[in-house]
């Protein structure tokens, strides 16, 4: 499968968001209420709520960011490993993060990016093919 087997990606600018919040009737609720709580995000794909109220949201370019009281976190996430964005079909990069069952202890958090394979291998460990034109096999190891 190569890039030019997807069709282009759709890049079009958005409808501008009002200011203020967007009143909104449906069929099966006649009273909606939307409020704008990040603006700006490349892509967003993914999100995951922190105990605190805060939210993380990845976008597909690479970037973790943080939604917290209302307002996206000028700085995004430290730290988060390299995506490579685009690839067959435009769907490539940073996709889902998932906190950890136990992240109040232990602070982990999982991020996905589009990868080839994944297979757990005869010592138990996982084992993973990379989507990137420069793939690569890894090997997931406990430290």
């Amino acid at each position: 499968m190569n890039a030019s087997d997807g069709p282009p990606p759709i890049i079009r600018k958005p409808p501008a968001l009002p200011k203020g919040n967007i009143n909104y009737e449906s069929a099966e609720e006649p009273r909606l209420r939307i409020v704008v709580l990040a603006k700006g995000l490349q892509q967003p794909w993914s999100m995951a709520f922190l105990p605190d109220g805060a939210i993380l949201v990845t976008e597909r370019i690479g970037r973790l960011g943080i939604v917290r009281n209302g307002n996206l976190v000028s700085s995004p996430v430290a730290g988060v490993p390299a995506v490579k964005p685009g690839g067959p079909r435009g769907l490539q990069g940073l996709m889902d993060v998932v906190l950890h069952p136990h992240f109040s202890e232990n602070k982990w958090v999982y991020l996905k990016q589009r990868i080839r394979d994944v297979r757990q291998g005869p010592d138990g460990l996982l084992y993973v093919l990379t989507a990137e034109e420069d793939g690569a096999l890894l090997r997931i190891e406990p430290r």
